[in-house]
This record gives C-alpha cells, structure tokens and sequence, in this order.
C-alpha cells in the first residue's frame, strides 16, 4: 500500500444543509469536521484551512472555493482542463485577473496537479526564510 503523506478531512456544512439537497457523508475521510454552517461558508471555511487547491470536475461549488482560495488566501490552485465548468470558469478568470496566474497552472493531464501546488508552496516557504 503507497504511503499517503497527509490527512483526508471532510468540511461539512450544517446537517439541516445536507438533508435538504439529499447529501451524504461517504467513507473515506480521516476526520470529519461539522461545521454547522451554510454551504458557501463552509467551502471559505474548509479553503481557510487548506495549504492549496486541486479541481478535478466541479462546478459552481467548486467555484466558490476557488475563488477566496485566489483572492482571498494567496493558494494555489490546480486544475485539469476539460473536466468541468469549474475549470473552464477558472480558465476565464486567469485571463481577466491576470496577477492570479503564478498561482494557477491548468493542465490537459493529471500528472503534475499535485507537483504544482507542492512547488508553490515551497516556493513560497523558501522565500519566507531568505
């Protein structure tokens, strides 16, 4: 079995949220954190928490965690093209606000998402200790 090197956490809004759009908690994570609010609060909420961002599908949801996890956090964020409205919105986005760009890369394969974000970040963690 690979060795994996990080926790998976789940965000989750409140529960009176989740019922009433039929959502469940599947397995597969580490921790689960209820947060006890809404749906867009808790995607800021569980952004504020992250180190970066990588978009496989999504869509507006997904938007609204890429969008403070840019503006607001200074995160990257990865995504593959082609694979939702999340990443061609993103795609648009880079054009209009161009000082997000260094943050971005948007590939046509997988390979290299997580390389991205792990390269920003210590980018960025070496250039706070010089």
């Amino acid at each position: 079995m690979p060795h994996r090197a990080g926790k998976v956490r789940y965000y989750l809004p409140a529960e009176t949220y989740m019922q009433a759009v039929g959502e469940e908690v599947e397995p597969g994570a580490d921790e689960i954190i209820q947060t006890n609010l809404d749906w867009p609060d808790a995607n800021v909420h569980q952004i504020s928490k992250s180190a970066g961002l990588i978009v496989i599908t999504g869509g507006d949801g997904a938007l609204e965690e890429i969008l403070p996890a840019l503006a607001d956090y200074d995160q990257p964020v990865s995504a593959l093209r082609g694979s939702g409205q999340a990443a061609l919105a993103l795609e648009a986005l880079v054009e209009i606000f161009s000082e997000w760009a260094p943050n971005v890369l948007i590939a046509e394969a997988p390979d290299g998402l997580v390389e991205f974000i792990t390269r920003r970040l210590t980018h960025r963690t070496a250039a706070l200790h010089t």
